[in-house]
């Protein structure tokens, strides 16, 4: 007889390999940020637990804190992803004319977006708590209103608005204008649904802008 053993399947090293995360599937980390997100808008920051953000996740507390140190940098970055979402310029094109800042508005006002203008409401809660998230959001207010006095300054020089107006103030005036509708319509969602307010607020943008003495002139 041979002293021969049989040999035995090559052994595989390490732990045994998940399936792949589908092509365009949500990583872990955004699953987290956007129940986060949705928990943060229907609790508030201090109603919220990580527990209640990982279950709605999918996920253990374990796998939120390989991501983030607690929920404080969670609502931080829960912060960024909505400001980032929410800025007027993304859907604002250089070339654009002054009707664009109705059109934001609209979109912001849209039934679906209840939840992000809960979200804008509980950020800015937590930024009269929380000096990082007030810092976060004083930044981005700055960058918004720079941007946009800046379109109004090309409006105003091309003669499609009002000249008598700083473009500082309007853009300042409009992002608090966009402020208070979240709020009215957290408070009454029917009123953002009314026709007749919502061509109200239109009016009243073009007039904030100084768009609507010269439509009457055209």
């Amino acid at each position: 007889m041979s002293g021969a053993v049989a040999s035995s399947p090559p052994r595989r090293r390490g732990r045994p390999r998940k399936d792949a995360r589908p092509d365009g599937a949500p990583t872990t980390k955004q699953l987290i940020l956007a129940a986060a997100a949705e928990t943060f808008a229907g609790r508030g920051f201090d109603g919220a637990s990580l527990v209640d953000i990982a279950s709605a996740a999918g996920v253990t507390t374990g796998a939120v804190y390989r991501h983030f140190r607690g929920k404080p940098e969670l609502l931080l970055d829960v912060v960024a992803s909505t400001l980032d979402a929410v800025d007027p310029l993304r859907r604002i094109e250089p070339d654009a004319d002054p009707h664009a800042l109705r059109a934001w508005i609209d979109w912001l006002l849209e039934p679906g977006r209840s939840q992000l203008r809960s979200l804008i409401i509980e950020i800015n809660q937590a930024g009269a708590r929380d000096p990082e998230v007030r810092t976060l959001l004083l930044d981005y207010a700055r960058s918004y209103a720079r941007r946009i006095a800046e379109l109004v300054e090309r409006w105003q020089a091309r003669g499609l608005v009002a000249a008598d107006r700083s473009p500082t103030v309007v853009a300042q005036l409009f992002l608090s204008t966009a402020s208070g509708l979240c709020v009215s319509g957290s408070l009454r969602p029917e009123v953002l649904a009314d026709p007749a307010f919502r061509r109200l607020v239109a009016s009243q943008i073009d007039a904030l802008v100084g768009t609507t003495a010269l439509v009457g002139e055209g």
